[in-house]
Formats: structure tokens, C-alpha cells, sequence
């Protein structure tokens, strides 16, 4: 038995016989209530024990609240641990429903006949106090009645509406008693408040199980190829943990989405939010450290990382910039862009800070666009559920994506009308949206391009990919790369009507080596990205190619492209000497890396469908070096060209 276990089972024999201590009578099978009532400093006392001594990753009471607040929220958490453990701590599903009954009833009743339990005589006094509604009250006991009677969930937004009872109430109680009104408030707290609920489901899959639980949707399991037994178990296998790593990003992008709920509350209440948004991306990091196994051992916070995001708070004087939506909008796309992996993403910190937050944002559009046409769980940089993996799903949420961009020109900055469509992809839009809508608006980013990142995925979903010729082949290339490149001058600054062009062929010689660093997985896909009429000349079989055994003079058509792609460098080099210098040395660290993998491809053509071809870290080293350390490197590389 594991620490946690014995902890759960100590806390249910003390919650057993607290139950025959202050529950009702149980006659004949039939509960009815007792006689004796605490009194109310009795009742204070008991539940402020309750909420300090109970195993929490979070005290729902920290010590930022008020002191005129903090014993009526030790009755608000003892009153969701009872309603809580009457679900799960009860043997009998019918017994347990028998007890929610009673609970409440209690409930209902507290306000008009004295309780003979101390939690409903204090809830009553903090529910009178504070004028509180009863509903959220009520909604707890439904979905935990839920549980009683419902151990399966079919889909993604069945599980959700769950969450909207059984998690959402308790953040509205406390925008009730903070006086926070305002639907997008309620909006953010619901999100945090789902999402903790999903990190606890993450933290507590071993146990849900062994209560015959499972909380992952049906329609989800399919994707990682399990089984209701394998969920029912406690073996470790890969494709759990990779379906525990995508449902823990689910549970980060709800986390993330209410993050800005903190700058519209009350400074005591907003840095608790904080610390709650903080305590449930400990739990979900937590996860990630034990590499996603929560089922030889029940992950937990260490102490020292709760001090340290108490002390975190504690000295921040709890306030909060007006910009915190854009900021939190600001760090997801960092967050998309640093996942991905990308070679482009160690470029982005030698631009200056606004211009470095807005090609953060145009990299996680465009990143997460393309995740929609490729759609693989192992690759993509967030998960996305909001599509069922269909050739029509993916396309209706490219359309989504249509809809978004078409929405920017609006100019509401820092408003939701990011949240386009359900899911993950809305998840996505609704984070996204403040970024993108400030990078749009602050550097004039023709949405016309933005439109082409998604025209361009679109193009990748029409089953086989194929291009008759190379004027095919540059139109595809000019969607998904060079609309790139032309947003990216618009963030750089300089001479746009001077090296448009030149932009745009510095979009096909990055997509173009992209093409030859990926043949043998874009063969897997179905795609080929090669003018047939070529493929055709040197005596290659599309059908060889597409097993991957190309035969005929493929490598005299590798070579050929090779060849372009070297010409469309040659060309695009001259966006250079047209853009502001911090634009330069971005530019000149992503123009240089790929002008390298190219040369790496072209010196073993040979090998290219028996590994995908990268730098090393020593080359990465050098190139990173001589762009951050060096300036001198620039101006005099930059002179040397121009001569």
C-alpha cells in the first residue's frame, strides 16, 4: 500500500465515523434526521478542522483571504468534502444516493429548521451572510448523484457538461462572495474550474478505476487504440501514457483560458486565482515528470513547489496588469512554438519584445492550422479534439479556422471572439485570438495571408496530393510558406514593395527543403510534392516512389529540386538588406539554417528516404552563436553580400 493509499484510507474510516457521529439514523432501511444541533461556534470550529487538516493540493482557504472570509470558506469546503465523500466513500451506489438525498435535504432546509450537522449550520450562516444562491449548491449533489449511477461518458462535451456541476459551482460561490458578477467572468472561472477537474482526473486515474470510473470519453479511446479493460488496469503501456500526455494538454488549455479571470476580481481573490490556475499546472507538470505514469504510484505536488508558488505570490503584491489576457494569450503561442520544436523558434528571441510576441503568434497559427491537415497525435504541437478525423471534420474546422481570421478585422483585441466552435480547435481559437488580434492590428498582417496559411491545409486534405507541373507546385508552396514569409516582413518592418518578391521566394526555398528533408514520410501520407511532368521525365514510377522504392533517375529529380530550392535562396537573400537590423538577424539565423540542412541534403542525396536529414547540435551551437553573440557577424556578412 503507497502513502496515498493509506492517507485515503485514514481519511475514509475518520469520514465513517464522522458519518455515524453527526449523519442520520438509519430505521429500516429508510434514513431520517437526528435531534441534536451544534451550535454554530461548534460548527465553525469543526469545519475550519476539516478544510486545514484534509489532504488538499490546494487550501481552497489560503492565507491572501481576508480574515472576515476565511471561516466562510472552511463552511464552503466542508460542505463540497461532505457532499464529495457521500459519493465516493459509501459502499453502496444506492446507499450513497440515499445519503445525497438526505444531504440534501439538509440543504434545503438549513435556513428555516436547524441542522443537527455542523456543516449545514455553518453553510447556513455563510449562505445567509453572503445572499448566495443555492444553485451552485445543488448542482455539486447532482453530479455527484451522477456518479452514483453513471461510471461512462460518450463524448468529449458529455463529460463537460459533468464538469459544469461538479467542478464549475465551486468558483461561482466564490465570485458570489468576492461580488463578481459579469458572465465573462463566470465564463474564465468555469474554464480553471474544468480544468483542474480534468487535472484531477489525470492525477487520479488509478483510483477512479478501482471505484469503476472512467471519465476519459468513449470517443476518445479509439485514438490511442484502448480498450475499456486496459483503462480498468493498472499496467503501464505507451498508449496510455501518450493518451494521458494529450489529456493533460487538454487540461492545460482550459487552465489557460480563464488564466485572465485574475485582473477582474478583488486582489485577495485575484492572487488565489493565480495560485489555483498555478496549483493545477503543478499537478498536470507533476504528470509530466513521472513521463505520464499515474499508475505505479499517485502523482503528487511536492511541498517545495507549494511554497514556492505561495512565496510566488505572496511577494507580488497581488497585482495584476490590465494586459494579463494578452499575456496569457502571449505565453500560449510561446508555449505552441516551443513545443513544436521548430528551427524557427530560437530565432524569434533576437527580435525585440513586441515584435518577438507577434511571430510567436503567427508561428502558433500557422502551427496549429497545420496540425489539422496532418493530424497525427504523436506530432502535433496540441492536441485537437474538436474534430472527429474525418476528411469532412477537418475540413469544417479549417473553416473555423476561416472564420477566425475573417473575425480579426473586427479590431477587439482583448475580447473572446476568439472562441469559434467547440473543442480543443475552439480552445485554441479562444487563446490564440488576443495575440494574433495585437500582432494584426499593431503591424498591419494582411489577413489575406493568414487566409492562405489555411488554404494552403486545406489543399494537404484532398487525398493524394499530387501537382500536375512546377507552376502546381510554387502555387501550393506560395500558400503555405511564402504567405508566411509576407507576414513576417510586416513584423520585420522595411521596404516591403522592394523585396515582396524576394519574400516569396524565400517561402519556396524553405517549404522546397522542407519537401526533400521529408520524402519518405510525405510518401506514408500519400502526398507527393513533386511536379508529376518531372517525375515523369526522369522515368519515376509514382507508384514505386509512393512504397518508397522510387525507381528510375530519382536521384537526378531529387538534384533538380535541389537545384531550385538553391535559386530561391539566392533570391530570397536579398530580404536582408530591406528590413529592420533585429528583422536582419532573424532572418539571416533562419535563411542560414536552412540553407545548411539543404547543403546536408545535397551531399548524400542518396540517403534521403533512409533518414531525415537535421544539423547537429554543434552546428546548431554555431549558427545560434554567431547571430546572438556576435553582431559583428551580421554587418560584416551583410556588407560582404551586398558587394
Amino acid at each position: 500500500m503507497t502513502a496515498s493509499d493509506r492517507l485515503f484510507t485514514t481519511h475514509r474510516s475518520a469520514f465513517l465515523d464522522e458519518l455515524q457521529q453527526w449523519g442520520p439514523v438509519l430505521e429500516e432501511g429508510k434514513i431520517r434526521r437526528c435531534d441534536n444541533s451544534p451550535s454554530l461556534k461548534e460548527a465553525e470550529k469543526y469545519c475550519k478542522q476539516l478544510a486545514l487538516r484534509h489532504y488538499e493540493n490546494f487550501s481552497i482557504a489560503s492565507f491572501f483571504v481576508p480574515a472576515s472570509l476565511r471561516q466562510d470558506l472552511y463552511h464552503v469546503y466542508a460542505y463540497c468534502r461532505w457532499s464529495d465523500d457521500l459519493s465516493d466513500e459509501i459502499d453502496s451506489d444506492a446507499l450513497s444516493l440515499q445519503y445525497l438525498e438526505w444531504w440534501e435535504g439538509e440543504l434545503r432546509s438549513c435556513l428555516d429548521t436547524p441542522s443537527c450537522h455542523p456543516v449545514m449550520v455553518a453553510i447556513a450562516s455563510t449562505i445567509q451572510k453572503h445572499k448566495l444562491s443555492l444553485t451552485p449548491f445543488l448542482d455539486l449533489l447532482d453530479a455527484f448523484r451522477q456518479d452514483q449511477v453513471q461510471k461512462r461518458y460518450s463524448t468529449g462535451e458529455e463529460l463537460l457538461e459533468y464538469c459544469r456541476r461538479s467542478a464549475n459551482p465551486v468558483g461561482r460561490i466564490l465570485l458570489q462572495m468576492a461580488g463578481v458578477t459579469s458572465s465573462e467572468c463566470l465564463d474564465w472561472s468555469d474554464s480553471i474550474c474544468t480544468g483542474l477537474q480534468i487535472a484531477n482526473f489525470c492525477q487520479d486515474i488509478s483510483r477512479d478505476a478501482r471505484l469503476g470510473r472512467i471519465y476519459l470519453p468513449k470517443n476518445y479511446w479509439g485514438r490511442w487504440g484502448l480498450t475499456e479493460s486496459e483503462l480498468l488496469d493498472d499496467a503501464v503501456s505507451p498508449s496510455k501514457r501518450r493518451m494521458l500526455k494529450d489529456w493533460v494538454e487538454e487540461a492545460r488549455l482550459h487552465l489557460e483560458s480563464g488564466r485572465a479571470l485574475a485582473s477582474h476580481t478583488p486582489a485577495w481573490l485575484n492572487r488565489d486565482v493565480r495560485l489555483f490556475v498555478g496549483g493545477g499546472l503543478a499537478i498536470l507538470d507533476a504528470i509530466a515528470e513521472s513521463d505520464f505514469d499515474v499508475w505505479s504510484q499517485r502523482v503528487e505536488v511536492t511541498k517545495w513547489k507549494k511554497v514556492r508558488l505561495l512565496l510566488g505570490e505572496s511577494i507580488s503584491k497581488g497585482m495584476v496588469r490590465e494586459s494579463a489576457i494578452l499575456q496569457n494569450s502571449d505565453r500560449y503561442a510561446e508555449r505552441v512554438a516551443r513545443k513544436s520544436g521548430s528551427n524557427f523558434f530560437r530565432s524569434f528571441g533576437l527580435l525585440r519584445a513586441d515584435k518577438k510576441s507577434a511571430m510567436m503568434a503567427l508561428y502558433a497559427f500557422a502551427r496549429l492550422v497545420d496540425d489539422v491537415s496532418d493530424g497525427d497525435p504523436d506530432c502535433m504541437a496540441t492536441p485537437n479534439q474538436a474534430f472527429d478525423g474525418s476528411q469532412d471534420g477537418r475540413q469544417d474546422e479549417l473553416q473555423q479556422w476561416h472564420a477566425w481570421v475573417e473575425g480579426l478585422k473586427q479590431g477587439e483585441r482583448e475580447k473572446e471572439r476568439g472562441w469559434v466552435g467547440a473543442g480543443e480547435g475552439g480552445m485554441q481559437r479562444k487563446l490564440l485570438w488576443p495575440a494574433m488580434s495585437e500582432a494584426v492590428h499593431r503591424f498591419g498582417i494582411p489577413l489575406e495571408h493568414l487566409h492562405g496559411i489555411v488554404t494552403g491545409s486545406e489543399s494537404d486534405l484532398e487525398g493524394k496530393v499530387r501537382f500536375a507541373d512546377e507552376e502546381a507546385v510554387r502555387g501550393y508552396f506560395y500558400q503555405v510558406a511564402s504567405t508566411v514569409g509576407l507576414c513576417c516582413l510586416s513584423i520585420w518592418r522595411g521596404d516591403l514593395m522592394r523585396v515582396q518578391e524576394a519574400a516569396i521566394e524565400c517561402g519556396m526555398a524553405f517549404q522546397r527543403t522542407n519537401v526533400l528533408r521529408d520524402l519518405r514520410e510525405d510518401a506514408d501520407r500519400g502526398r507527393l510534392y513533386l511536379p508529376l511532368d518531372e517525375v515523369q521525365a526522369y522515368g519515376v514510377d509514382v507508384d514505386a516512389w509512393m512504397a518508397s522504392s522510387p525507381n528510375g533517375d530519382w536521384v537526378g529529380l531529387v538534384q533538380s529540386q535541389v537545384a531550385k530550392a538553391k535559386s530561391s535562396f539566392d533570391k530570397g537573400r536579398e530580404v536582408l538588406h530591406h528590413i529592420e537590423p533585429d528583422g536582419q538577424r532573424m532572418f539571416s539565423l533562419m535563411w542560414s539554417t536552412y540553407r545548411l540542412l539543404l547543403q546536408r541534403i545535397e551531399s548524400d542525396i542518396p540517403r534521403a528516404w533512409e533518414h531525415r536529414v537535421s544539423l547537429t547540435k554543434r552546428e546548431k551551437l554555431r549558427l545560434v552563436g554567431s547571430h546572438w553573440i556576435s553582431p559583428w557577424y551580421l554587418m560584416t556578412h551583410g556588407r560582404r553580400s551586398r558587394s
